[in-house]
């Protein structure tokens, strides 16, 4: 292996361990929990509570399927802002914020939050 591709590595194994961590960044911002309780709940615990979520809100509006591989999905589970270019991340700004102005629409029901709550801890979505 060469010494880029183990820097490379390095780096996306200590992003991926802060991500997942009790303690990193994204863990203790939240839309539904405080943040000490937000900090108990891993990144494969929000997913299956954004997707059961995301699951009752395509039941009530089936538009909302066009999000699905960009952001609930594994493939969205795997993405990491920090290792896109800012083309990329421009591009899921775009996508972000399409769904959210949606979203807002089913706030008053908790399959909303689920939704907010993924994309506020994957994200890193700051609500506005």
């Amino acid at each position: 292996m060469s010494s880029l591709s183990q820097q490379l590595q390095k780096i996306a194994s200590l992003d991926a361990s802060r991500l997942t961590s009790r303690g990193g960044h994204p863990s203790n911002k939240s839309y539904l929990f405080p943040p000490t309780e937000a900090a108990s709940h891993d990144l494969d615990a929000i997913y299956a509570l954004a997707l059961s979520g995301f699951e009752e809100i395509i039941s009530l509006d089936p538009t909302f399927e066009d999000y699905q591989d960009e952001l609930f999905s594994e493939k969205a589970k795997a993405t990491d802002r920090m290792m896109l270019n800012a083309a990329e991340n421009k591009e899921l700004d775009i996508v972000l914020e399409r769904c959210m102005r949606k979203l807002g629409k089913w706030l008053g029901i908790m399959a909303g939050g689920k939704c907010i709550e993924w994309l506020v801890r994957r994200f890193r979505y700051v609500l506005q």
